[in-house]
């Protein structure tokens, strides 16, 4: 994709990205609270649900120092939906009739994890392809505002890992917007 088009369909993505990570956030928190998950748990599955599945959790795992267990767990719940995800989204998009954009958007915003996010995308269309990945990797740069968030609030000294991917990703896209 070239610059231009990353920027529009990330200012598209942009309000429903917070909106959909705060209601995540309270809902994962609620759910937890009312279901009696282990509160790391809890949280580690909502960051994953609400910005980038296994790369949110892997940033914000260590902050909240979970446990190994604790991670599995979470890392192991996010997988899973993510897998009936890839297969289940294009299927429900196709019924329901969504375009290619529609169908981008909702796939970027419903779907935990980058991969499975591309894999569905690529499976409706280019152009749903092209709008779910920018999507997603725009609503993955909430990866470093969360863990530092979290890691204020949780009062923790841990180094937080930051997902180099992004930054690939922007640097690809400068590369294929202003070289031959």
């Amino acid at each position: 994709m070239n610059l231009e088009e990353v920027f529009e369909v990330s200012r598209t993505g942009f309000i429903y990205t917070i909106l959909g990570i705060s209601f995540v956030m309270m809902f994962g928190y609620l759910l937890g609270k009312l279901l009696k998950i282990n509160q790391n748990i809890s949280y580690l599955i909502s960051v994953g649900t609400a910005i980038c599945g296994g790369s949110a959790i892997a940033a914000t795992g260590p902050v909240i120092n979970a446990t190994d267990d604790e991670m599995s767990v979470s890392l192991g719940t996010v997988f899973i939906l993510n897998s009936v995800a890839l297969i289940v989204f294009p299927v429900i998009g196709s019924t329901v009739g969504l375009s290619q954009e529609q169908f981008g958007l909702w796939a970027a915003l419903a779907i935990h994890d980058t991969s499975s996010v591309v894999g569905a995308g690529m499976k409706y269309g280019a152009v749903a392809l092209g709008v779910a990945t920018t999507v997603k990797l725009t609503r993955a740069l909430w990866i470093a505002p969360i863990a530092l968030i979290t890691s204020v609030l949780r009062k923790s000294e841990t180094k937080i890992k930051y997902p180099y991917f992004i930054l690939f990703f922007i640097l690809a896209t400068i590369i294929n917007t202003y070289l031959p």
